[in-house]
């Protein structure tokens, strides 16, 4: 039975809009903009008069959901210094989880009307709903691209699906549609200055809980550079760009010094590495037991290609040691850009998650790169990846698209996958 119809469902919404405004305004530390995404209110005119052309089933929901958070503001208690951390995760929370299915079913439906089902998948909307719905809070690898702001290298003007700037409100708009609310950023460029000017954003950002930055390795006074960044509270580990250096990078002994300082702080260190570099990556963490790595993007197979037996035995190798971890991300855009299918990644999932174990598997986006390949937008990603991992058990899932990036990076709220 539907609530509201036609005009009364709009004038409720816009009632509602002025009530939460007020409740937005006066309890959460959040811009008005960011806490009418998180209660799914619109937030301009043209999506206010998009609901009078919704049918009676969609009003239906809206009014529900309304109503719902309209229960939960009225009993928000304000944050305090100490708990606002956990206050917005929770607040988030309340929003999602008490409509989780109709909410999850409306991301669905969105998808099915803009024609954007993930290129070659055999699971029907329902079944992704079905582990969708199952998730908590995700926490995942994401990339900002401030281009107007430092010089990179890359990407280059002909790649013009990310030839621009990215910034943290970019981000947090490619998130609405999902079920993600945290990230860890990881650095794209290799300089102090994007390092320094990220954990400056992180700072005054709930979206952000932990930073990946760069550092140089071979630097004498690496250890100090380390302790300073260390005073930041979200700064967790570093990351460099292994293909841009010579191919025995890794195995330098001024390299392995500043491991071994990374190891001593309880920092950890992100490997972004090709099949060519697995195996002196497996000789080298060896060395440091006691350093968590993380293989990036599973390693980079080349899927277009199909060369992939080296990179399979390569990472099973690395997979023995217990303190290297493996990222399912980045693989749409090792496939063909133009014509990659869900069917096209499954294989390299599947074979990560066998070596590696479930519980040392997580789940990235590589947004903003990922939509250079087609129909790859966040959303789109995300969903793929899901399909990638669907043979796993419900347990396994929550770690990979959560527990296990909570843990890897020693990130401070217990509550993120509640």
């Amino acid at each position: 039975m539907n609530l509201f119809h036609g005009k009364e469902i709009v004038d409720a919404h816009i009632h509602a809009i002025n009530w939460i405004a007020k409740a937005c305004s006066e309890t959460a530390p959040l811009s008005l903009t960011k806490c009418f995404k998180t209660t799914g209110l619109p937030v301009t005119d043209k999506e206010e008069d998009d609901y009078k052309d919704e049918d009676d089933n969609s009003l239906s929901l809206l009014a529900q959901q309304l109503r719902v958070n309209q229960s939960i503001l009225q009993n928000i208690e304000p944050p305090t210094e100490e708990n606002i951390g956990d206050w917005e995760t929770d607040l988030i929370s309340s929003f999602t989880e008490p409509m989780a299915e109709e909410s999850n079913e409306q991301f669905v439906h969105d998808d099915e009307e803009k024609h954007v089902d993930v290129p070659g998948s055999n699971l029907s909307h329902k079944e992704v709903l079905d582990i969708v719905t199952k998730l908590k809070n995700v926490v995942v690898h994401e990339d900002l691209l401030p281009s107007d702001k430092f010089y990179y290298p890359w990407p280059s003007a002909e790649l013009t699906a990310i030839y621009r700037p990215f910034y943290l409100n970019d981000l947090e708009e490619a998130l609405i549609p999902s079920p993600v609310r945290k990230v860890v950023f990881v650095q794209v460029n290799q300089t102090y200055e994007e390092t320094d000017w990220i954990l400056e954003v992180a700072k005054e950002s709930s979206t952000i809980v932990g930073v990946v930055g760069w550092v140089d390795l071979t630097d004498p006074k690496v250890d100090a550079v380390l302790d300073k960044y260390m005073k930041h509270p979200k700064f967790k580990g570093v990351r460099n760009i292994l293909e841009g250096e010579p191919d025995d990078w890794l195995g330098r002994e001024s390299v392995q010094r500043g491991l071994g300082f990374l190891e001593e702080r309880g920092l950890t260190y992100d490997l972004l590495v090709r099949t060519k570099h697995l195996d002196l990556a497996n000789s080298v963490v060896q060395k440091f037991s006691n350093l968590h790595f993380v293989v990036d993007h599973a390693a980079k197979p080349e899927i277009k290609d199909g060369k992939v037996a080296a990179w399979k035995k390569g990472m099973e190798i690395l997979s023995q040691n217990p303190n290297v971890f493996c990222k399912i991300s980045g693989l749409v855009t090792e496939a063909s850009h133009e014509n990659w299918t869900v069917e096209d990644l499954i294989p390299y999932a599947k074979h990560v998650t066998s070596v590696f174990g479930a519980h040392r598997c997580m789940f990235g986006s590589d947004w903003p790169v990922c939509t250079m390949a087609r129909d790859a937008s966040y959303q789109k990603t995300f969903q793929a990846y899901l399909h990638c991992v669907s043979h796993l058990t419900e347990e396994e899932k929550q770690a990979i698209f959560c527990e296990n990036v909570v843990k890897f990076y020693g990130l401070t709220s217990s509550s993120y996958c509640k």
